[in-house]
């Protein structure tokens, strides 16, 4: 290889590789962009579903307005349903 010749792949080599790298720091950028903007929804996400089981623990189980009602086998039936599902012990 000829010293011109040599000069131009080496002119090709470090031009792709500097494109290379301009490529991967976009894309890393995007990627934490994209993480940035994940963390915010998750945020979001859990803040209303905080909401969301206080209000569900704030009221009276299904079996414990069955009691109220007097329907005591219907309360007896979802605590037996719950217990073999394994939802409360």
């Amino acid at each position: 290889m000829t010293p011109a010749e040599r000069a131009a792949w080496m002119s090709g080599f470090e031009s792709g590789y500097a494109d290379r790298m301009e490529r991967e720091h976009r894309t890393y950028a995007q990627a934490v962009e994209d993480i940035a903007r994940d963390y915010v929804r998750m945020v979001a996400l859990n803040e209303e579903l905080d909401e969301v089981l206080r209000d569900a623990v704030s009221h009276p189980t299904f079996d414990e307005l069955c009691d109220r009602r007097g329907q005591h086998e219907r309360a007896a039936a979802a605590r037996r349903l719950w217990r073999e599902r394994g939802v409360s012990a």
